[in-house]
């Protein structure tokens, strides 16, 4: 069965780049493999194997792996070979197949300059790998065996800092802000109405973290997760700023271990948090 020509690797290609150019669908469709079926029936209608690995990349989510990890600082060509890697050892195509549809894939939603210039295809053979003789099987080792290592799962630098400021709050809860002289502890013995501002951040801190560990989650709760640790680590600076001014400032009492703490839960939250909507800015301004 012969490979894939340059010229049909130029309608992929083409393909590729104009669901990505439609405005009903974008680069968000290159991850539906129900949409992409039904795309490239109309788009690519005499090319049924390059349809079935560009279906079988949109079920793996090679598009959005790439998009993360390409967004964390990995470069396009390491983000492809991952990628490739990936849906290699989780599916029936060979290793040049799977690398060739990473990189149309990367081409076409931009991650890449140096992928977007000559349209090469694969040299004749087969797409797909063939079946391992049962004699062999049953003497050595196969590649079911060895799987190739799945695509690395990159913690984002916005999701480490807002999860240190929670833990950070929680501290401050645990030890004194003030001594006047007796300790002073926000729970216990401040106001409620006072206390409800850092207990609302600390459970908003850490749902947000918990939404930004999770690298595939989707755009829209990566930036509502950056937004509301932002907003809760300027709500906490303003808090614990105004408990130094009114008891230390004021009264004279002795600064306590948790306002430091409380201090620096803000600022983490404030910069993880910061540090996720410009992330998520740029990433939206990337070309598609």
């Amino acid at each position: 069965m012969p490979g894939i020509s340059s010229e049909r690797a130029h309608d992929v290609r083409e393909a590729l780049r104009t669901i990505v150019a439609d405005p009903e669908h974008g680069g968000g469709a290159l991850s539906n493999p129900h949409v992409m079926s039904n795309l490239l029936k109309d788009l690519l209608p005499d090319a049924p194997r390059e349809t079935n690995l560009l279906v079988a990349a949109a079920e793996a989510d090679l598009s959005g792996m790439m998009s993360e990890q390409v967004a964390q600082g990995i470069d396009a060509g390491s983000a492809i070979r991952l990628a490739a890697a990936s849906l290699s050892g989780t599916t029936h195509f060979t290793d040049t197949a799977c690398t060739w549809v990473a990189t149309e894939l990367a081409a076409a939603l931009g991650l890449g300059e140096g992928f977007t210039g000559a349209v090469d295809g694969l040299p004749p053979g087969e797409i797909t790998k063939r079946a391992v003789e049962p004699t062999r099987q049953a003497t050595e080792p196969t590649a079911a065996s060895h799987p190739a290592p799945a695509a690395r799962r990159v913690v984002s630098l916005s999701a480490i800092l807002v999860l240190v400021g929670a833990v950070a709050l929680l501290l401050a809860y645990e030890f004194p802000v003030v001594y006047d002289p007796q300790p002073v502890r926000v729970l216990t013995t401040l106001p409620f109405w006072m206390a409800s501002i850092p207990l609302i951040a600390l459970v908003v801190s850490a749902i947000g973290g918990a939404l930004l560990l999770r690298t595939r989650a989707a755009v829209m709760w990566r930036s509502a997760a950056g937004a509301t640790a932002a907003v809760s680590g300027i709500e906490l600076l303003v808090f614990f700023v105004a408990v130094n001014d009114k008891f230390v400032s004021s009264y004279g009492d002795r600064r306590g271990i948790g306002l430091v703490l409380g201090l620096l839960a803000a600022l983490l939250l404030a910069a993880g948090g910061t540090v996720e909507l410009t992330r998520q800015g740029r990433l939206s301004q990337a070309p598609r």
